[in-house]
């Protein structure tokens, strides 16, 4: 610590980090795609451990997906979705409900802009 590091346990692994996390690290990603491009992105992230945390918690579109090799995170996001099947099969089930979800808001604006 008086180095400047500090110590967090993943799924399988314990981490040494420095003064960053996943969260700032994906928020400066998007800052560059967003100035490169000249417009918003929204993020999707998954994760299922705790060094995943920050990263899903500063996502628009958190996915946490279950893990037999850490303990359930329970995030305080309005958008979670938490997967009923471990990996690698619950990577590919909160992809799939994640799109369905955006693919239905995108259907409700769509209709509610033709006055549906």
């Amino acid at each position: 610590e008086r180095a400047g590091f500090s110590t967090l346990r993943g799924g399988r692994f314990l981490h040494v980090l420095g003064l960053t996390d996943k969260g700032s690290s994906m928020q400066l990603l998007k800052q560059l795609y967003e100035q490169h491009e000249d417009k918003k992105f929204g993020v999707i992230a998954l994760g299922d451990s705790l060094n995943d945390y920050e990263m899903l918690e500063q996502s628009d579109r958190p996915v946490v997906v279950k893990s037999p090799s850490s303990v359930l995170l329970k995030l305080h996001h309005p958008n979670v979705i938490y997967t009923r099947q471990d990996a690698p099969e619950g990577w590919v089930e909160g992809v799939q409900v994640t799109l369905k979800q955006l693919q239905l808001n995108r259907l409700i604006m769509m209709e509610n802009s033709y006055g549906g």
